[in-house]
């Protein structure tokens, strides 16, 4: 941490006010398949220090990534000179330590980076997914570790070390009428956790389930989300219950406290607080040690979430959810039951179950109207029964109608990370009532 502690006292010497620090020094490797061969392995390293910065009311966040004493003296200069510029912000503070935080086991496993392991379980992934019917399999493995350090002049001192490794496996199957797919994302703390052949065999079973594929009305139609499928929707609930989205009137929850936005069955939190699960951290960019906030009780909108500075202003107290500068979710959780994909199939008159999905986009954030495209293998349920697939639609729906219309959720709520996520939410299998089904044009 010496490069942070010199870039404190520099700042401090040039006049700057509060200054929170953060220096991460991480090792990643990536290893590519195409083709059901791998392609690539490579490693790369990186450090930098992220620096958030306020003079006054005005602020700015920014990094560094050369962190010799000159061009830490140089950017120090260059950074308040730049920040007099800077337009005052609504701005009321952060945090004042020092903070205990919890345990730092489970955040941490050297196994992640053991590569040659990591290239073996590729392979063995690959094998599976072609021993289980698919023509071609294409992918992403990665691994890193970070050593991370945090400070602050508000007497704060925070650190940790974790481990990240993350699957991307695509199984695609020839046949006559063109190519059909099945996807499957894991991501864990180590290896072993990413549960890679049986996400294969998963991703290949899928991919031969959309071989007989044909168009269906548009209409309604219930719909069960794999956790993929709905990671970048649930996420936007996350989102919407930031207070800076309810002061930028980008949020379907405002003037929403206490009152009913979905039904019984759904609780939903923030939660980053279990080790073992990528995306959990022992404390928020302000060094506020993290906490479970629950978001929504049994259909009830019960917190928003905050950082020291939004507290002060709406006289309150921080969620530990910074977000430099504004507040941010951690990590979004839909709460398990007890239903299962069995009985959700069963239940089932006319419906649909949606593997993956891509370009979730927002008509209204106001009102929560929002709409996604279904990608890979789409399964069609009639009567209790999968039927077939199809392919070419839209889901057109609304995030409080949508929590009102869940009719059943799965047992078992795990990390979920996609292309279109930011964070690494917590969702288990879902099922939704009544949902539009379109056609792009």
């Amino acid at each position: 941490m010496e490069a942070a502690n010199y870039f404190m006292k520099e700042l401090e010497k040039n006049n700057a006010d509060d200054i929170i620090l953060k220096e991460v020094n991480a090792k990643n490797y990536q290893i590519k398949f195409y083709n059901s061969k791998i392609d690539i392995v490579k490693e790369y390293d990186f450090s930098k220090l992220i620096v958030f910065v306020t003079k006054g009311k005005k602020t700015m966040l920014t990094s560094v990534k050369k962190l010799d004493k000159n061009n830490l003296k140089k950017k120090a200069r260059e950074i308040m000179k730049f920040i007099s510029m800077l337009p005052d912000s609504d701005y009321y503070g952060i945090a004042d330590g020092p903070f205990k935080y919890r345990s730092k086991d489970g955040l941490f496993s050297k196994e992640a980076m053991n590569i040659s392991k990591a290239i073996k379980l590729c392979e063995e992934a690959i094998s599976e997914a072609m021993d289980n019917g698919a023509t071609r399999v294409a992918g992403v493995f990665e691994g890193s570790e970070s050593n991370e350090k945090l400070m602050s002049n508000h007497n704060v001192r925070a650190s940790q070390k974790e481990s990240q490794t993350y699957l991307s496996i695509r199984s695609l199957t020839d046949h006559k009428n063109g190519t059909s797919s099945g996807h499957m994302t894991s991501i864990s703390r180590d290896l072993k956790g990413l549960d890679a052949v049986n996400k294969a065999k998963e991703s290949a079973e899928i991919s031969i389930q959309g071989i007989k594929s044909k168009k269906i009305n548009v209409g309604k139609y219930d719909i069960i989300y794999y956790p993929l499928a709905s990671s970048s929707i649930i996420e936007n609930i996350g989102d919407a219950a930031s207070m800076f989205s309810v002061e930028t009137q980008s949020s379907c929850f405002i003037n929403k406290l206490n009152k009913k936005v979905g039904n019984d069955n759904v609780t939903i939190s923030d939660d980053p607080t279990n080790n073992r699960n990528p995306g959990s951290s022992l404390y928020d960019e302000e060094g506020v040690p993290t906490r479970k906030n629950i978001i929504i009780k049994e259909g009830v909108f019960k917190k928003y979430l905050h950082n020291t500075s939004t507290a002060k202003k709406y006289k309150t107290k921080t969620t530990a959810n910074a977000g430099i500068p504004k507040p941010e979710a951690s990590s979004t959780k839909l709460h398990p039951k007890d239903s299962n994909i069995e009985e959700m199939i069963r239940t089932t008159k006319k419906g649909l179950i949606v593997t993956n999905t891509w370009y979730t986009r927002f008509q209204s954030y106001i009102k929560g109207d929002f709409s996604t495209i279904p990608r890979d293998t789409i399964l069609i349920v009639k009567n209790g029964s999968i039927v077939g697939s199809t392919y070419g639609i839209r889901l057109n729906d609304n995030l409080i109608r949508m929590m009102k219309n869940i009719e059943l959720i799965g047992k078992k709520s795990k990390p979920i990370a996609g292309w279109e996520t930011e964070r690494i939410n917590q969702i288990p299998l879902f099922k939704v009532k009544n949902v539009l089904v379109t056609r792009p044009k």
